[in-house]
C-alpha cells in the first residue's frame, strides 16, 4: 500500500483528506476537490452580480457604449436593471426607431 500524507487544503476552506506521499512531493493533491481548486486558482465562474457590475463598470469608464450597454443590460439582465438603466434603454429605443425611418 502506497504511502499516504494527510493534507489540509490549500484554498482555505480547513477541510482534511489523505492523499499519497508520492503525489505531495510532486506538487499534487494540494486540494481537498477541483472546486476548491478552481476557486484558489480563480477559474470558478463569475456570478450574476459580478458580470453586471463588470458592465457597468465598464460603460461608467466608458469603455462600452451606451447602447451597448442598455442593449445588453435590458435582454441579459431585466432583472437587475435599475431606474438609470430603464431610462437608458428607453431613451435608445426612441433612438433606433428615429434611425430606422
Amino acid at each position: 500500500m502506497p504511502s499516504m500524507t494527510e493534507i489540509t487544503c490549500k484554498c482555505g476552506c480547513g477541510r482534511k483528506k489523505m492523499v499519497r506521499t508520492a503525489d505531495v512531493k510532486r506538487g499534487w493533491g494540494l486540494y481537498y476537490s477541483k472546486s476548491c481548486k478552481a476557486k484558489k486558482q480563480g477559474r470558478l465562474p463569475m456570478s450574476k452580480e459580478k458580470r453586471v457590475q463588470c458592465l457597468r463598470d465598464a460603460w461608467g469608464d466608458g469603455r462600452i457604449s451606451d447602447e451597448y450597454y442598455a442593449f445588453v443590460m435590458e435582454n441579459e439582465y431585466p432583472e437587475c436593471m435599475d431606474a438609470e438603466d430603464v431610462h437608458l434603454a428607453a431613451i435608445n429605443h426612441i433612438h433606433i426607431s428615429e434611425t430606422d425611418h
